[in-house]
């Protein structure tokens, strides 16, 4: 087994949404649902946010974030938040995807026999033998080696590496969490 950690990608906060930069802007945002309304050429600048409550729990706070949430099988957010990945991506396992408004999103491959069957502690499906749920992970070295981002056959959530986790903490960005798997003996 490979000495380095694995992490599941989960959001930090909650909903993430866009919002005009200028606040004066949500009333034109508004009206782009009335019937009639003359769309503009460009919409106003835009920022990702995050939800998340006060420290009194009386309020909800909206701070700036670099990363979104589409679900567990992707990580998107801002193209520079991404930009910051490409350089650990492997070609074929891994690409970034441009979406508009400035963002992107990493679009990831299954790697086959990543999972080791035999070390992991799996949950089976009685009927087929399909695996359900894995709760120990443990990778095929030689089928990762060199991978910072994959998902497995199992499963459609990405895992990362150690390394990787800690490239996008180290860099400020905001908006991802990471919680690491568990590891069979």
């Amino acid at each position: 087994m490979s000495d380095t950690g694995y992490f599941h990608v989960a959001p930090k906060g909650d909903p993430y949404l866009l919002q005009p930069v200028d606040q004066g802007d949500w009333m034109l945002l508004g009206k782009m649902t009335d019937i009639g309304f003359s769309w503009p050429d460009r919409l106003p600048p835009l920022e990702l946010v995050s939800e998340t409550v006060s420290d009194t729990g009386k309020s909800i706070v909206f701070e700036k974030t670099d990363f979104t949430w589409l679900g567990s099988h992707t990580i998107a957010g801002l193209a520079k938040a991404l930009d910051l990945l490409a350089p650990l991506l492997h070609p074929g396992v891994s690409e970034i995807r441009q979406l508009d408004y400035g963002m992107s999103m990493l679009v990831t491959g299954a790697v086959v026999g990543a999972l080791d069957l035999e070390r992991s502690e799996v949950v089976r499906y009685p009927s087929s033998g399909r695996v359900r749920s894995v709760l120990r992970f443990a990778f095929d070295s030689e089928a990762i080696a060199g991978l910072h981002v994959f998902r497995i056959e199992q499963s459609s959530s990405i895992i990362v590496s150690e390394f990787l986790r800690d490239a996008v903490v180290e860099s400020g960005l905001t908006g991802l969490g990471f919680s690491s798997l568990p590891r069979a003996q």
